[in-house]
């Protein structure tokens, strides 16, 4: 995006700043077939594109699905299918009909932490840095599509999941503003409305699982810190 190389990178710096090569690297070590499989797992229900450049968002997923597949990892793992109907009831105030959510276990709480983990640092220290000021436990993810034609962010508390997307709908028209970014343009008018709903909510930091052990890294390596790293 900003026509600069950076080198080598750990995952955790390429996540937060949203380096392209390093989603391109990942998806090309573990192949993309892999990468659309934990999608689908996630809870992504279309049909997507085992190509490279699938890192990179080339298939089209709406905001309801990216959110619903983000919360799963919030979720500790368990990915709930979104409903849109809690209850039915008559005039009476009888139920009729009431519904609970769909659980699936899709992966291992400790995995799913590892990368809430990571989502973390977007905002604390990367694209998604103004919805900080929330000044609570954030996990998030910007995206921006060429020539600005979309641009999303989906972040989570440990109790909500909210997914913002800009753009328009015709999948033919394109944002005159071209530098207009994910972080820079949905991130704060997404933490503007947060503010109002989470103002009643708790602040509370994701649980961390058994078996997540946490040490001091070379953020420049990615490797474990020596006495003599800054």
């Amino acid at each position: 995006f900003d026509n600069k190389f950076q080198g080598r990178i750990t995952l955790r710096r390429g996540l937060e700043l949203s380096r392209n090569l390093s989603s391109i690297y990942l998806v090309t070590r573990v192949g993309p077939t892999l990468v659309a499989d934990v999608a689908h797992r996630a809870g992504i229900k279309r049909h997507l594109e085992a190509v490279p450049s699938i890192g990179l968002g080339t298939s089209l997923v709406n905001p309801l699905e990216m959110a619903s597949s983000f919360s799963t990892f919030a979720n500790g793992g368990i990915h709930a299918v979104p409903f849109g109907v809690l209850k039915v009831t008559d005039n009476q105030g009888r139920v009729l009909e009431e519904f609970v959510p769909e659980e699936t276990e899709s992966f291992s709480p400790q995995f799913s932490y590892v990368l809430v983990n990571m989502m973390k640092g977007v905002v604390q220290r990367g694209t998604g840095s103004y919805a900080s000021r929330l000044k609570r436990p954030i996990a998030g993810k910007t995206g921006t599509s060429q020539d600005s034609k979309d641009m999303w962010f989906i972040g989570m508390t440990p109790d909500l999941a909210a997914g913002a997307w800009m753009g328009y709908d015709d999948n033919t028209t394109s944002i005159a503003i071209k530098d207009w970014t994910g972080g820079g343009t949905v991130v704060p008018w997404w933490t503007e409305i947060m503010e109002s709903v989470l103002k009643d909510q708790p602040i509370r930091d994701f649980t961390v699982p058994e078996g997540v052990i946490f040490v001091t890294v070379d953020p420049e390596t990615g490797k474990l810190a020596l006495p003599t790293c800054k």
